[in-house]
């Protein structure tokens, strides 16, 4: 018996296809939650490379923003230093100027006046001799066309024999002109240090424990002028004519002071004056 609703006709299914056996489902595109936008990888390097770029531009503009007070600094330093060698070149021009030494004879019509930029002369400054970090070596023996190489070797056995290790200095030089017969010349050593001459100064006894030894003829003293030389030769010639009478004085000699011992304990002190050598009380 019919429904009295009437018949309802049902809706025929979507036929599937077939395509070698495999079943293929047709895909509803009026839904749209099945509907999905793909990008090509050409899109996404795109957006990737924008992106990036963006994030350079923002990055690059607060590194400039940070470097900004940093440029300002260096500003104001390299005016500072400007202005610092601008005060040094009046400091220097004042201290030329200071040196000018004015002629003191008085012009006369054959002459330019005193005050003529003609009778100024600049006298520039002679540096003192660095002599506090020098010494005198005579009695090194002297090589045969001695080179610098060579010198250097000798100084440095000397001073292993010495017992100082790993020695060095500035510079060395002979002093004089080589003459055969006359024994090796003198050698000056400029030193790095102040120290360093102390230093041979208390070692040097090491070179006279053997008489006979290669270096037992070796003097070193302070690298002194022509008056500190003839001062400290009159103090020796002192100490030679104590030890007549007394072998056994030792004696030590300090810029014009020669102090004596006995047995190790100071016995006098001898102070030379250009009038004469004196005992200091």
């Amino acid at each position: 018996m019919p429904s009295p609703r009437g018949s309802k006709s049902k809706a025929k299914p979507t036929p599937k296809r077939t395509r070698d056996d495999v079943v293929i489902e047709d895909q509803d595109m009026s839904d749209t939650e099945s509907t999905s936008f793909n990008y090509t990888k050409l899109e996404i390097q795109e957006l990737i490379n924008s992106a990036i770029n963006q994030t350079m531009l923002t990055f690059v503009k607060k590194i400039e923003e940070a470097i900004a007070p940093l440029t300002t600094i260096t500003t104001k330093l390299q005016d500072l230093e400007s202005k610092m060698h601008t005060l040094e070149a009046q400091v220097t021009a004042k201290d030329n100027f200071s040196s000018i030494n004015f002629a003191t004879s008085l012009p006369c019509p054959h002459q330019k006046s005193v005050s003529s930029p003609a009778n100024l002369s600049i006298s520039p400054p002679t540096p003192a001799p660095d002599r506090h970090k020098a010494v005198v070596i005579t009695g090194l023996p002297e090589a045969t066309k001695e080179t610098m190489a060579t010198l250097t070797a000798t100084l440095l056995e000397m001073t292993t024999a010495m017992g100082i290790a790993s020695f060095d200095f500035d510079k060395a030089f002979r002093v004089g002109k080589a003459t055969a017969g006359k024994g090796p010349r003198p050698v000056i050593v400029k030193l790095l240090r102040s120290r360093d001459k102390w230093t041979l100064f208390a070692q040097k006894k090491q070179l006279y424990a053997s008489k006979t030894g290669k270096f037992a003829q070796v003097y070193i003293n302070e690298d002194m002028t022509k008056e500190e030389r003839k001062t400290a030769g009159e103090l020796r010639a002192k100490l030679r004519e104590l030890r007549v009478t007394g072998p056994t004085t030792m004696g030590t000699i300090r810029k014009d002071i020669l102090t004596t011992r006995k047995a190790g304990v100071v016995d006098k002190k001898y102070k030379w004056t250009p009038t004469g050598i004196t005992i200091i009380p």
